[in-house]
């Protein structure tokens, strides 16, 4: 009989998120030793109510689209037969994902030294901050870049992924000065000292994502969400869902619709504008509110 922990082994590997990383821990931790076929949509709850007692919906949501993930991966490749029914807690997340026009020029203002290539690159492309570290120089071309996973597909194929570059991003990779082998994205900034030539940890991009942040007053805003500002982009310029879905690397439309929420200050935006435009009445038509 397969376990759950065969199946975290099949789904891992080294693009994933810090965060993603623990979260598989612990639910290897608990769920480890159980029988692929005979977990339930109960099994799952108890793991919830175990791990987290005092943790926000959100990260509840991350934690289980993840084991859903786990499961699916192991069904395509004939390790169980039936996925259990997860029921996802309703999120309430109140924080503005995404990066308004006039944020994101001053974002992209504020970077210096070694944050100006990587965090610019992860804003333009949407890419996930992994693949960009991970980047290496042999996929990196003028007007597109190519993402290999480690995951193997059904046939024993990586799978690969084509993003095109856009015409602002090539302008910046034009100025960085790039290897002919290993990776794209390394320190070169003297102050590094040591860690010169070497990529950059997911720690490092946190910490000058939030040094960015706090300078120009935004406020819980991580590296992740730069692909929500992409993914908002390109809803703003009308762009269909298959195709976002396609540039994000998104398998279904569900993600796309995550990624593409218009936010609160979105729609503050769009409210301001009726005040600038005028509304021509005819005679027969009176408004009491005017």
């Amino acid at each position: 009989m397969n376990q759950f922990n065969d199946a975290i082994k099949h789904y891992i590997n080294e693009d994933m998120s810090d965060t993603d990383k623990i979260l598989i821990r612990r639910q290897s931790k608990h769920l480890g030793k159980k029988d692929l076929d005979s977990i339930n949509s109960l099994d799952i709850k108890r793991y919830v109510n175990r791990i987290h007692k005092h943790n926000k919906s959100s990260t509840i949501k991350r934690d289980l689209n993840i084991i859903k993930a786990v499961l699916n991966h192991a069904c395509d490749l004939g390790l169980m037969v039936k996925i259990p029914k997860i029921i996802m807690p309703k999120v309430d997340d109140a924080r503005d994902r995404h990066l308004l026009p006039h944020e994101k020029k001053q974002y992209l203002n504020e970077l210096q030294g070694d944050e100006i290539g990587i965090l610019s690159f992860i804003l333009y492309t949407g890419c996930r901050s992994g693949e960009a570290r991970q980047l290496k120089a042999h996929n990196l071309f003028h007007d597109h870049f190519i993402i290999e996973t480690s995951h193997k597909g059904r046939y024993g194929r990586k799978n690969k992924r084509v993003v095109n570059i856009p015409k602002k991003l090539q302008a910046i990779l034009s100025t960085v000065k790039l290897n002919t082998s290993g990776y794209v994205f390394v320190h070169r900034d003297k102050s590094s000292h040591r860690y010169i030539g070497k990529p950059f940890s997911a720690k490092w991009l946190r910490n000058h994502n939030k040094r960015v942040c706090n300078v120009i007053g935004i406020k819980d805003y991580t590296v992740h969400d730069h692909r929500h500002t992409y993914g908002t982009e390109l809803k703003r310029l009308g762009v269909g869902e298959t195709t976002i879905a396609d540039l994000m690397g998104h398998s279904n439309l569900d993600m796309v619709r995550r990624y593409t929420k218009l936010s609160r200050k979105d729609h503050q935006v769009i409210v301001d504008k009726l005040s600038c435009s005028t509304i021509k009445l005819t005679s027969s038509f009176h408004d009491p509110f005017i």
